[in-house]
């Protein structure tokens, strides 16, 4: 799945969503300018909210249960799926609207809360905004929600351009914004590549992630697992879903037993009637 340039050097692969449904708006030339940049050490493609037909996610969770994980939904977010299954790095472009990104943008991203993420050798993220205000906080809320992805998703920072008081089609032109972007694009060094191969069910946690929402747990597991982990909630059972979830979770069986390794945290189910025995720190 890797490019080789002429010289020798393994190129990476670089999905840029661009979230202004605006053709030449401020949003799309700082992400051209980005491309320009990010081209020189990797193949770019480019996911526009603009040429791309995407559903809203309705939470219903059957991709986490349908055999294959994926979305009833057909549209055109099978295709996006597909492009972020070889990509290293993620670069997210959008201009602010209500202190957030676009919806539409917004509607894919919440797409990716599938089984499917598990595919996406993804190891680093940037960000590109564009506000037409010149508030201090203007991204304070997006910059939030970015730092929680990394951390929770355990990526790399690859850098953030933040473009303020650009309203009219242009204005970004009159700024040093498109050259601090083509030079972000430049520092990304093209890694490695390798595509993961879907394993069968009974060699991966597919199977435990199809009956995720058959867990459940006892009294005496509630006690246990909080004590042990000094968890401060009642929901355990939600807990431990949103950790087997992670596409961090590294799932195996022995026996009867289900393990899930994550975040140096070991979590105990029984593969036959999904009871969440314990879950402890790995010593």
């Amino acid at each position: 799945m890797c490019e080789i340039s002429g010289k020798g050097a393994v190129m990476g692969r670089i999905v840029v969503f661009v979230g202004s449904m605006r053709k030449g708006g401020n949003t799309d030339l700082l992400a051209q300018a980005f491309l320009e940049g990010a081209r020189k050490n990797n193949t770019v493609e480019v996911v526009s909210v603009a040429d791309y037909q995407v559903h809203p996610c309705i939470g219903c969770n059957s991709c986490f249960t349908r055999k294959g994980n994926g979305c009833f939904q057909k549209d055109d977010m099978i295709e996006i799926y597909e492009k972020l299954k070889i990509a290293d790095t993620v670069v997210i472009a959008s201009p602010v609207y209500f202190y957030g990104i676009s919806a539409e943008l917004k509607a894919m991203i919440d797409r990716l809360h599938t089984p499917l993420r598990k595919e996406f050798p993804i190891k680093k993220l940037a960000l590109l905004l564009v506000g037409a205000a010149t508030l201090p906080e203007l991204f304070d809320a997006i910059k939030l929600q970015y730092q929680l992805v990394l951390q929770f998703f355990h990526l790399e920072d690859a850098g953030m351009v933040l473009v303020r008081g650009v309203k009219e089609i242009g204005d970004i032109k009159k700024t040093k914004a498109l050259e601090e972007a083509y030079h972000l694009g430049v520092s990304i060094n093209g890694k490695p590549t390798v595509a993961v191969k879907p394993a069968k069910d009974t060699n991966t946690g597919l199977e435990l992630l199809h009956h995720i929402e058959e867990l459940h747990t006892t009294e005496l597991g509630i006690e246990r697992i909080k004590r042990n982990l000094s968890l401060d909630t009642d929901d355990v059972v939600g807990w431990c879903k949103d950790k087997i979830n992670s596409v961090h979770a590294k799932i195996t069986r022995k026996g009867k037993n289900w393990y899930v390794n994550v975040e140096n945290i070991v979590i105990t189910i029984n593969a036959h009637s999904y009871t969440i025995i314990t879950a402890h720190l790995c010593k």
